[in-house]
């Protein structure tokens, strides 16, 4: 191994394990250490002409996944946005990073809606807060929360376009992917968890997401199913390398 790899490799691993201390010390414990996010960004990287510079993050937990992506692609601050539904988790990302944070939930209405909350100091999985009816875990408090359509928010901040966006939103990822509406054109990449048979009450499978997806010029490029659910990753057609 070279000395720039083994330079790289020192580096990468002083960085995790600063990560991992500022979680650890604000006594939070987000649902995932982020690296998950390496192989999506390792797709765009070689498979794809995109230039990814900006990262939305729907349903962001402790903004891990967001703050890897950032990292991979060498990105500002500024250039992430991170929407957070639940109001204690969003408050603790503004502590962490100096992203665009905001505590709003994604669905395919704008209104307010009754969200059943994680308790973040005794549950085992801090990520699974959702509007829907679990079949899986229960909940013992609910608050309420404002719901946006992305297309909406696309407008209101003037982004013209976003090159990664990742959603994970406990049983509504594919109302999030319709509240995009004809904006979800202007998406280049996207990772997003799917359900292939019910964890919650009317929700969407995925059928339903690579249906959407493909009527929206996306492309399979990467999945691996856990269980019930899968994490997919999707690039728009124009960007994806082709073999001569």
């Amino acid at each position: 191994m070279s000395i720039k790899r083994h330079l790289d490799k020192f580096k990468e691993s002083r960085y995790q394990k600063q990560i991992i201390k500022m979680y650890k010390d604000a006594g939070v414990r987000p649902a995932s250490d982020g690296r998950s996010m390496d192989i999506y960004c390792d797709i765009i990287k070689n498979n794809t002409t995109l230039q990814v510079k900006n990262v939305f993050e729907l349903g962001a937990n402790y903004a891990q996944d967001a703050e890897r992506i950032r990292h991979n692609f060498d990105l500002k601050p500024m250039d992430v946005y991170v929407f957070e539904a639940h109001p204690k988790i969003a408050d603790a990302i503004k502590s962490f990073y100096k992203f665009n944070i905001y505590n709003l939930a994604i669905f395919n209405e704008s209104k307010i809606i009754e969200l059943n909350l994680v308790d973040t100091d005794n549950d085992a999985n801090t990520g699974v807060s959702t509007m829907k009816k679990s079949l899986v875990f229960s909940f013992d408090k609910t608050t309420e929360v404002k719901a946006v359509r992305m297309d909406y928010m696309m407008d209101k901040l003037g982004i013209s376009h976003i090159d990664f966006c990742k959603i994970d939103v406990e049983g509504v990822n594919w109302e999030a992917l319709d509240g995009f509406g004809d904006r979800l054109k202007d998406v280049n990449a996207i990772q997003i968890e799917a359900e292939h048979n019910n964890c919650y009450e009317d929700e969407k499978l995925w059928p339903d997401i690579v249906d959407i997806l493909e009527r929206n010029g996306f492309s399979l490029m990467h999945f691996e199913r856990h269980y019930n659910q899968s994490d997919s990753f999707w690039v728009q057609d124009r960007f994806i390398k082709r073999e001569v």
